[in-house]
């Protein structure tokens, strides 16, 4: 999740903005979708993506942030439910209410 937050924060140090998840809430819909995009994609890369239980009955946790993928790339999300799992890893919160928020996030698509 470095790279990740790396590429948030790198954005807004260019234009003097503080590194903060609270920026979220002055962004648009479309850099909140590339912000979603980026952070989906990064997710879906560890082994615990494919070994953790899907929350929709599929095969794993994987299928379920493919759904996502898809769903942020149609524009068929709701950004505010997504805000949590962008801002739990902008905070550098624990694994554990990461991978909840990327639950909830998954479960929402």
């Amino acid at each position: 999740l470095d790279r990740f937050r790396t590429f948030f924060n790198s954005t807004y140090e260019d234009v003097g903005i503080p590194e903060t998840a609270q920026v979220l809430g002055s962004v648009g819909n479309e850099e909140t979708q590339d912000y979603l995009v980026a952070l989906v994609s990064t997710l879906q890369t560890p082994p615990a993506s494919r070994h953790l239980p899907s929350t929709r009955g599929g095969k794993n946790l994987l299928e379920d942030l493919s759904r996502l993928m898809t769903a942020v790339n149609a524009d068929d999300f709701d950004v505010e439910r997504t805000l949590p799992l962008l801002q739990a890893t902008l905070r550098k919160e624990s694994d554990n209410v990461i991978w909840n928020a990327v639950y909830d996030a998954a479960t929402e698509s």
